[in-house]
């Protein structure tokens, strides 16, 4: 975790996280001043959730981004989907990426790349 996520409007980034598997584990600071901090997991994976000021503190989408989100599932057509439905962007669907590997790639409601890996023997 390498701080947190910081979205115009966290609420929506925390629907879209709980539709792909996210679960709330904390929650610090005052929502009402803009403080708050929103601590979620899915497996080992943990996040922390805020709110962004303006549009500097947003992302701006690049293949090269570093820090973009990767996340391990079982079943990659099924996260994609999910997250397509709540909201996110297709950036590339579900396919091969490599031998025993499927991937696909999405943005989120507040524009961070997500990628959804499964690996198979």
């Amino acid at each position: 975790m390498n701080g947190p996520l910081n979205y115009v409007n966290p609420h929506a980034a925390i629907r879209w996280l709980e539709a792909i598997g996210f679960e709330q584990l904390t929650r610090n600071g005052d929502a009402h001043l803009g403080t708050e901090i929103v601590r979620l997991v899915r497996n080992d994976v943990v996040i922390e959730v805020g709110q962004a000021y303006d549009e500097f503190e947003m992302p701006s989408h690049r293949r090269d981004e570093p820090g973009a989100r990767t996340v391990a599932t079982d079943d990659v057509s099924s996260i994609y989907s999910a997250a397509l439905r709540a909201g996110g962007t297709s950036l590339d669907p579900p396919a091969i990426a490599a031998p025993g590997m499927r991937a696909a790639r999405v943005l989120d409601t507040g524009g961070y790349e997500w990628t959804f890996v499964t690996m198979s023997d």
